[in-house]
């Protein structure tokens, strides 16, 4: 609903879920301001359902976010992330070869052979 430009009913079903978990309700909010919500929201409410991956792909955040990470526990350790890397050519899985095999016209993502 906010993405086809109806931030006002995209409250409704945000609400209700910050109501059943006791949350204060949100208002007032633009388009993106409720993106950045809404994407919290999914984060939290969605954890250990394997959700985030496809999110971070679908709103293009994955570089970005996982850079952020990496960043965050090279600095407060914790985690062994100094060479724990996502490039862009990660961002997609690779083709399996028997589905290149079967469809000459299908073309391998970038960085895999």
């Amino acid at each position: 609903l906010n993405e086809s430009g109806s931030t006002d009913l995209a409250i409704d079903p945000l609400n209700e879920v910050r109501d059943r978990a006791d949350l204060p309700l949100l208002s007032g909010m633009d388009q993106s301001a409720m993106r950045l919500v809404i994407q919290h929201e999914r984060r939290v409410e969605l954890c250990f359902e394997g959700d985030r991956w496809f999110d971070l792909l679908r709103t293009g955040s994955m570089l970005t976010t996982m850079a952020a990470y990496k960043g965050k526990y090279l600095v407060t350790g914790g985690y062994q992330v100094d060479s724990y890397e996502v490039t862009p050519n990660k961002v997609l899985f690779p083709i399996p070869f028997n589905e290149i095999s079967l469809n000459p016209k299908l073309i391998q993502n970038d960085g895999y052979h």
